[in-house]
């Protein structure tokens, strides 16, 4: 999601709680997502465990 449809988190303390359903054969990719030229943050599924990426490139 591009900057200015999306809450500003940069350089602030916040917290993300997703309410996933999960089919018994398991789930991988992106929940959310938000970046742009110069980084941002991912929510995502990789490996059956859910994962945070505060600053990916």
């Amino acid at each position: 999601m591009m900057d200015n449809v999306f809450i500003n988190v940069k350089n602030k303390s916040h917290t993300i709680q997703a309410e996933l359903e999960i089919r018994k054969e398991g789930a991988q990719g992106v929940i959310l997502c938000q970046g742009g030229r110069f980084g941002g943050w991912s929510l995502y599924v990789k490996d059956g465990k859910l994962n945070y990426c505060p600053l990916c490139r």
